[in-house]
Order: structure tokens, then C-alpha cells, then sequence
């Protein structure tokens, strides 16, 4: 089995570095490729002047002598050898990709098929032609068989190196533009689904922020979405953590759990000092903030002016506290409030409040269609101190984090799929997979997904998102070894201590509940017996499940009668002595065994009664079990 580390930037080219100018260039690199580099690290670097073209020349043994430990200069001279090792492959894809295009151009100009690339979100590139339609309706009922589309046109946009493709245009003009783009199997037209217009015109944040306000708008039932899942109400909660849909706030979890340096010590001390004392005016609180951020974090921070429509349709202007912007991206928005009693307003939700109007103004920017917008909401009322991260999925999504931003907030992260989280690349068998998200299951997380590779054929294959130490991965390996819960093809460590585990694809395999239904006798009896042998290895291995129902059993009856037993969901699993029940356990919905309370050691005594409950309930059960 290989394991797969966090997701990276792509390395630069040989030529991207010698244009580095100045150490700046090359921390920011450094930084980006988190292999555990801190800042007295970069210290050193910055104190040695070193550029691109020096960068490429170094060796371990100058990394030594200018005070950089063994490791940290191990690290660093990996990373020079790398882009120097794919140097040599590089120009191969860069033919490629010429060929490609050359025959763009050759083929408009002889009147021959002209090649057009597309993608639908994670779908395999096909390839078409611009010959046999005339207009955009008629390509889009070609692309409607290629790709399953559904609905019109206008639930769709084009889009060739995040530029939008104007669908009033002539075919010529659209052929021109995405020749003059580079259009090739490595560089698609992709099509994307439109955002449906989920915030619409909303009262000021100021307004928005009262409980009231916000609770009245904020409906929860099967016809009305909430305005933002940002856990008020409660109801109002995405099944999916924002570290699944950008990178950057599981990075910032991570760091948060990082041994601080003494520079963050201290500032965390003078701001905690600072902000508990009594300020008379917000104002007065937001600028003594904002003069320490701006010195810690380095951008400065600024009061933001944005448009918000009112009621009869024309726009007023809405000043944020503060924000701070990159690229005239929202990377972090501050509310704050003298303190958290000190008006009618929650500083957290019209800190939402205004999030939810930085997407609205950005929804007619090209880069809308390609990013989730991702930003960090600072929320500071009094002496309490509180960060969150935002993101715009299918619906505008908030969940809480802790303090501390990264330089990595800088970028405006992308995703190619709205809907779903992007997975890094896994290796299995020493072969590296791309992951294509077909869908979620239920609302677990737990997806479907098909692994590509370029030297064979594409697979299907589940990933589950966990927390790294909530998940006994022991357990499930023990069981799969003896074929009894599905094979794992590898583990891919993700920022925010989450770790992706892929298992095989089970084909044909339906919950316990669902087979025990349609059997006779003496299929149940014959399937209770496998049940139980199960059971009774994991016992014997010293190991205890913890959630022993109907969902987490999965069958496959062959055609002589015989099943085809597998054990899932292992996050409560372990060695008898070291396992435990979750701290947050349902007792509403779920009757436990006597004994089986929140945080509390999972017993064999426990996966017993939960076992013949389980039986009963399928109309398995004869007799109970027991050792």
C-alpha cells in the first residue's frame, strides 16, 4: 500500500526560477510545498541574499554552512533536484501540446475538421470537431450525447483558460478565440454548470446580522435552501467541512497545531491583552486591530466599499469594518464590535452578512465560475476572538476555525468542480491516479469516485474523508486481509488532519437490510452464520467494531446461494482496551447497549447486543450470541 502526502503546487520550471529576482520569490515557493520549512529557516535564506539562478547551484553542503540543520537542507535539496529532473520531460509534453494546436490552426486554414477539446467538470477530454454544426444549439446537442448534459444550454457555461466563451458569438469567432487560447487535450474547453442565483438581494449586513433578521430569512425545509450554511440553526449545516472544498483551511488547522514561534507568542499575547481592554468606540478598538494585524500579517487592511441592492432595485454602498484583498479577491473579512453584547447585531453573522455579499458582486467576474471563493471571516467582539472559513459551493458554506492566517490566503484557489471537494492525486501500486468525483453517497463522506491514469485503463474505486485519528485503519486492514471488509488501495494524508482512505469498488453489494428482506430460510440462516464468523474473528484478533448495524454490513448473494460478507465504517474500531465511542453519540434515533456512553471503551460485550439487535431487526436472529 502507498501513501500519498498533501496536495502541492506544481514545481516551477528551470527557466520560472531563474527569473526569480529576489529570496522572497523562493520562500514563497518554499512555503507552498509544505515540507515542514519554518521561519528561521527562511530567516537564514533572506540573510544570505539568495536568488533563482543561486537557488539552482546550491549544494547540502553550503545549505550547512549558512546554519540550516541536516533536515531542513535535505528537504530543500530534494526539491532543487526535482525541478531540475523534470526539466528533461517537460519539453515532451510541451511538443505535444504544439502538435496539438498546430493542428487547430492547419485545419481552419485547408478547410479541413478542425479538433475541439472539451471536459464536462472531472470527465475524460473528448475530443470533436467544429464540422457538422453551424451555431451554439447545435454544438450544445452534440455535447448533450457526449457528456449525458441535461436541461438547455443556458445551464451551462464555456470556458477555455478561465475565460469565458461568449455564446452569442459566431462559430468562427468562437473557433478564433479558443485557437488563440491554446485549446488542446491538456488545456480543454470546459464546460461548467451556472451557478444558480442562491444569496438574491439581501437586507444590509447591519440589518442581516440581528438574530431575528437572519433566523427569518434563513429557512430550512425541503422547498426553501437557507441563505448560508453557516450552523444557525443548527439545520442550516453542510455534511462536507470547508477543508474539503479548498486546501487552505485545512492548511491553516494544521499550522494551528503546529509548536508556535516566539514572534507568534507574543503577538497573540499583545492582541489578546489589547483587545480586553474597554474601548468606548468600535472605531476606536477596529484601528488599534487593525495596526497590529497589518504589522503581523503583512497585507494591509482596509475598510472595503461594496454594492448592495435595496429593495426597490438601485444600489447603495456597504462598508465592511475591514478586509483584506488580493487581486481584488476577498481573502479575509474583520467584523468587529466593541463587544459581543454591545448592539442589537451578532458580529459573526454579519460577518456571514457580508461574505454573502462579496459573492453576489463577484458573480459577474470570470473568475466566479472557476473558484469557490474561499476567505477567512475574523470576528472580533471584546476580548473574543474567532475565525472562520467561507467558501461558495452549491451554497454560500461557513464553518469555524482557528486563528491564524497563511500566506497561501494570497492565492485564489480554484477548483474544477463546484459541487464536489478536489482530491489530490493518489499513488497505488507506484502508479499515480488523478481522481474524478462521480458522486456522494447519501450524505456521508464517502464518494464514488474513478481513478485515471494515462498507461492504463480508468477504475472505479470509494474514498473516504476521516479524521486521521478517529479512524482505526488497523481494524480495517485486518479485515480486509481475511477478505472481510473492502480492500484499502491506498491512504492520502489531506491539510486539516484529514486523511482520504480508497477502497475497492463494491459491485453488486447492498446493506444488510435490504438483502435479509428477500431470503428464504435457509439463506437467512446460512447468512446470520457468516455474520456471526465474522464477528467472532474480529473478537479474536483483539479487536471491537462499535457500530455494529444494519448500514455498515454490506452483502452480495452469488448464484449458489453463498454471500459475500464485508464490514465498513471503522471510526469507532480499535484493539479491545483503546477503542471509543464518539463524544457526540446519537441516543435519540439509536438504542445502545448498556454501557456504551459518550467517550466510554468500546466492549465485545457491546458489538454482541448490537449484533443480535441487529438480527432481530433483519429477522436473522434464532438464537443469541455469546462467547
Amino acid at each position: 500500500m502507498s501513501t500519498s502526502t498533501r496536495e502541492k503546487i506544481p514545481l516551477p520550471t528551470i527557466s520560472d526560477v531563474e527569473r526569480w529576482e529576489n529570496t522572497e520569490d523562493i520562500v514563497n515557493f518554499l512555503r507552498s510545498q509544505n515540507i515542514g520549512l519554518k521561519d528561521k529557516h527562511f530567516n537564514i535564506l533572506y540573510e544570505q541574499e539568495i536568488d533563482g539562478s543561486v537557488f539552482l547551484g546550491l549544494n547540502i553542503d553550503e545549505l550547512i554552512r549558512v546554519g540550516l540543520a541536516l533536515g531542513p537542507a535535505k528537504k530543500i535539496l530534494a526539491l532543487i533536484e526535482k525541478i531540475k529532473e523534470e526539466a528533461t520531460t517537460a519539453p515532451n509534453q510541451e511538443v505535444q501540446e504544439l502538435k496539438e494546436r498546430l493542428a487547430i490552426l492547419q485545419a481552419s486554414k485547408v478547410g479541413e475538421e478542425v479538433p475541439i477539446y472539451f471536459q464536462y467538470l472531472e470527465s475524460d477530454v473528448i475530443k470533436t470537431s467544429a464540422n457538422g454544426w453551424e451555431d451554439f444549439i447545435e454544438l450544445y446537442h452534440r455535447l448533450e450525447k457526449a457528456f449525458g448534459l441535461k436541461g438547455s444550454l443556458t445551464n451551462y457555461k464555456l470556458v477555455i483558460s478561465n475565460k469565458n466563451i461568449d455564446l452569442s458569438w459566431s462559430k468562427k469567432d468562437f473557433v478564433d478565440f479558443i485557437e488563440k487560447h491554446k485549446c488542446s487535450a491538456k488545456n480543454p474547453v470546459r464546460i461548467l454548470g451556472v451557478k444558480k442565483e442562491m444569496i438574491g438581494d439581501l437586507p444590509p449586513p447591519s440589518t442581516l446580522g440581528a438574530p431575528k433578521e437572519w433566523f427569518k430569512l434563513q429557512k430550512c425545509n425541503p422547498i426553501d435552501h437557507p441563505i448560508c450554511l453557516n450552523h444557525r440553526p443548527p439545520e442550516a449545516s453542510s455534511t462536507i467541512p470547508v477543508s474539503l472544498y479548498s486546501p487552505i483551511f485545512g492548511k491553516f488547522k494544521d499550522f494551528c497545531e503546529e509548536d508556535p514561534e516566539r514572534e507568534d507568542n507574543q503577538f497573540t499575547y499583545k492582541f489578546c491583552y489589547e483587545m480586553a481592554k474597554y474601548y468606548e468606540k468600535e472605531e476606536e478598538r477596529q484601528y488599534e486591530a487593525n495596526k497590529m494585524l497589518e504589522k503581523y500579517l503583512g497585507p494591509s487592511v482596509e475598510l472595503l466599499t461594496v454594492k448592495r441592492k435595496n429593495s426597490d432595485g438601485s444600489l447603495k454602498d456597504a462598508r465592511t469594518d475591514d478586509t483584506m484583498t488580493f487581486s481584488k479577491y476577498c481573502g479575509a473579512n474583520f467584523e468587529y464590535k466593541c463587544d459581543d453584547c454591545s448592539s442589537g447585531t451578532s458580529p459573526y453573522l454579519e460577518n456571514c452578512s457580508y461574505y454573502l455579499v462579496f459573492c453576489n458582486k463577484q458573480a459577474n467576474r470570470p473568475s466566479f465560475d472557476v473558484t469557490n471563493l474561499p476567505c477567512f471571516l475574523v470576528t472580533i467582539a471584546g476580548p473574543y476572538f474567532s475565525v472562520s472559513g467561507a467558501v461558495l459551493a452549491e451554497y454560500a458554506i461557513v464553518d469555524p476555525l482557528t486563528p491564524q492566517v497563511d500566506e497561501q490566503a494570497r492565492k485564489m484557489p480554484q477548483t474544477i468542480n463546484l459541487e464536489h471537494p478536489l482530491f489530490p492525486e493518489v499513488t497505488i501500486d507506484d502508479k499515480c491516479y488523478s481522481v474524478q468525483i462521480i458522486r456522494q453517497i447519501g450524505n456521508y463522506l464517502l464518494w464514488e469516485v474513478t481513478l485515471s491514469n494515462e498507461q492504463g485503463p480508468n477504475k472505479k474505486a470509494y474514498v473516504k474523508a476521516i479524521q486521521q485519528r478517529k479512524y482505526s485503519l488497523n481494524t480495517h486492514q485486518l479485515l480486509a486481509e481475511a477478505g472481510y471488509a473492502p480492500k484499502v488501495l491506498a491512504t492520502s494524508a489531506i491539510p486539516g488532519n484529514l486523511l482520504l482512505v480508497y477502497m475497492e469498488y463494491l459491485d453488486n453489494h447492498s446493506t444488510l437490510n435490504r438483502v435479509a428482506l428477500n431470503l428464504n430460510d435457509q439463506d437467512r440462516n446460512s447468512l446470520r452464520v457468516k455474520i456471526e464468523m465474522i464477528v467472532e474473528h474480529l473478537h479474536n484478533l483483539g479487536h471491537v467494531h462499535g457500530d455494529l448495524r444494519e448500514g455498515n454490513i454490506l452483502i452480495r448473494q452469488f448464484e449458489n446461494n453463498d454471500f459475500d460478507v464485508k464490514l465498513i465504517d471503522f471510526e469507532w474500531s480499535g484493539k479491545v482496551g483503546s477503542a471509543h465511542y464518539s463524544h457526540f453519540m446519537n441516543h435519540v434515533d439509536i438504542k445502545w447497549p448498556d454501557g456504551a456512553e459518550d467517550g466510554k471503551l468500546v466492549t465485545k460485550t457491546h458489538d454482541l447486543t448490537m449484533l443480535n439487535q441487529m438480527l432481530l431487526r433483519t429477522g436473522l436472529s434464532q438464537n443469541q450470541m455469546e462467547y
